[in-house]
C-alpha cells in the first residue's frame, strides 16, 4: 500500500493547532531487519518533504491568500512486514519477538477493531479499499510503531519521560501513544509548511514539547494539543463490522 495524504493549511508562520495523520511510504524492511537492527519508522529519521505550491507568488494582501497543498512522506514498514509479524503473533510467537518487531507486534495487538484488516492483507492488492472513519490502519499502526521506537530507543531523550510520566498519573499507555503521536505531527506539519522542501524535522523542539505536556492534568495537556476535550481514542471502531 502507498499512499499520499494532503492537506490544505493557510499558509502561515505560526505552528498548526491540528494535523491529521501522514502516510508513509512503502519501501520496507522484513521482519528480521526490524528484530536486528530496529530499522523502519525510526524516531531520529527526519521526514522528506514536499511543499507542493510553496513556491506561489505571494498574494497582494492577506484576504488574497489561497490554501496551498503540504504532502508529507515518511518512511514505514510494509503491509508485507505487518503480515509477518502478524502471522507470527497469531501462532503465539510473540514472546520471541523482541525491539522494533516486538513493538509493530504491540501496536497491532492494541487494535483489536482491525484484526480483520490485518488478517486480510494482501487479498484486495491493488483494489480501493475505504476504512470506518477515513483511518488507514496501517498508516496510524505505523504512527504506534514510530513513537514505540522513540520509547524504546530514549530519542528524544523526553519521549520515554513522558510515556512513563503519564502512565504513573494514571493514564492508558494507548492514550499516552495517541497525545505523543499529535504532538509529533504539529511539529511534523509546523516543519513542512515552514521549513521549505528540505526541511529537516526539529527532534528537539519535539522533545522540548513532551517535556512541556508531560506535568499537565489530562485536561490541560489534551487542550494545549488543540482538544476542546480529551478525545474518544478509536471512535471509528463502532464502525468496523
Amino acid at each position: 500500500m502507498s499512499s499520499e495524504t494532503k492537506k490544505n493549511a493557510k499558509k502561515t508562520t505560526k505552528k498548526p493547532t491540528k494535523t491529521k495523520e501522514v502516510t508513509p511510504h512503502q519501501e520496507e524492511p522484513t521482519t528480521e531487519s526490524l528484530v536486528s537492527a530496529d530499522q523502519g519508522a525510526r524516531a531520529e529519521v527526519p521526514a522528506h518533504i514536499e511543499a507542493a505550491q510553496a513556491a506561489q507568488t505571494t498574494p497582494a494582501s492577506a484576504s488574497d491568500a489561497q490554501p496551498r497543498q503540504v504532502v508529507i512522506e515518511f518512511r514505514g514498514v510494509s503491509q508485507a512486514t505487518i503480515a509477518q509479524v502478524w502471522e507470527q503473533l497469531k501462532s503465539g510467537g510473540g514472546a520471541e519477538l523482541d525491539g522494533a518487531a516486538y513493538t509493530l507486534a504491540r501496536s497491532l495487538a492494541d487494535h483489536p477493531h482491525w484484526f480483520g484488516f490485518f488478517e486480510t492483507i494482501g487479498l484486495f492488492e491493488g483494489e480501493h479499499v475505504s476504512y470506518p472513519g477515513d483511518v488507514d490502519p496501517f498508516l496510524h499502526v505505523n504512527l504506534h510503531l514510530l513513537i514505540g521506537l522513540q520509547i524504546l530507543n530514549d530519542q528524544p531523550s523526553e519521549a520515554r519521560a513522558f510515556y512513563v510520566t503519564r502512565e504513573a498519573m494514571g493514564e492508558a499507555p494507548h492514550e499516552v501513544i495517541h497525545a505523543m503521536i499529535e504532538a509529533f505531527q504539529r511539529h511534523l506539519m509546523w516543519t513542512a509548511m515552514n521549513a521549505g522542501p528540505e526541511g529537516q524535522f526539529d527532534l528537539n523542539a519535539y522533545g522540548e514539547t513532551l517535556r512541556a505536556l508531560a506535568p499537565l492534568s489530562r485536561e490541560l495537556m489534551w487542550a494545549r494539543l488543540g482538544h476542546d476535550e480529551p478525545p474518544a481514542l478509536h471512535p471509528e471502531a463502532s464502525e468496523v463490522i
